[in-house]
């Protein structure tokens, strides 16, 4: 009905009752835009992890840590830091701290730097060894800046972790560790046809016809 008073105070030629309308309408959008409360993005402490996306069972995530571990057991020192530090990661401890360290990126994603403060690298904390997939309590410690060092108070139980990626040293020791089970494989089977014939089963197998060769008068 409103519209319909609008046409025709509009064929009428009434334009100040056309014009009124138009304000009253403007004026209610405005009300109404003022009034919507604007969704907040979440920030990169609060965002859901991508590794909670699709959490794994704990028997199969043990599973992952252990063949993990014994791929990267294979690489010497030297070849573990060249992993770590392509995707950025700490550098420092020994061999079985690196072999952990990389296993944990692998699986889990790398750690990110702080949000916060920028500097520092996260660190984080498992409330339990599995079934917590990669998630728990984030801090970071600060870091040096160009002249002093900067503290952070930065904490979280929630962090999205970028995607871990190989390097030649680990795609070369998997290359391997394939051939290896391969060969492996291969070596069962050949025992079990031995176990499955017995020695006086093969014995009795009639044996190949030789082959003569030709001689002069052939």
């Amino acid at each position: 009905p409103a519209d319909r008073n609008l046409v025709t105070a509009w064929l009428a030629g009434d334009t100040g009752t056309v014009a009124a309308a138009k304000r009253k309408a403007d004026m209610a959008t405005a009300s109404a835009t003022a009034t919507t409360p604007k969704k907040a993005k979440p920030s990169a402490a609060s965002s859901p992890a991508s590794s909670t996306a699709t959490p794994l069972p704990p028997s199969e995530e043990a599973a992952k840590v252990n063949d993990y571990t014994e791929l990267f057991s294979t690489l010497g020192v030297p070849a573990l830091k060249s992993c770590l530090r392509m995707n950025e990661q700490l550098l420092s401890g020994n061999k079985g701290e690196l072999v952990s360290r990389c296993v944990d990126r692998k699986l889990y994603g790398n750690l990110p730097k702080c949000p916060q403060c920028s500097i520092g690298r996260l660190k984080v904390n498992y409330t339990r060894e599995f079934g917590h997939n990669g998630q728990g309590i984030f801090t970071c410690p600060g870091g040096y800046d160009d002249t002093s060092y900067v503290r952070c108070c930065f904490y979280s139980t929630s962090v999205e972790r970028p995607p871990w990626t190989a390097s030649e040293h680990e795609v070369a020791s998997l290359a391997k560790s394939t051939v290896a089970q391969s060969t492996t494989a291969k070596s069962k089977a050949r025992k079990s046809l031995d176990l499955d014939c017995p020695s006086d089963a093969r014995a009795s197998m009639p044996a190949a016809p030789a082959v003569g060769m030709p001689g002069d008068d052939d």
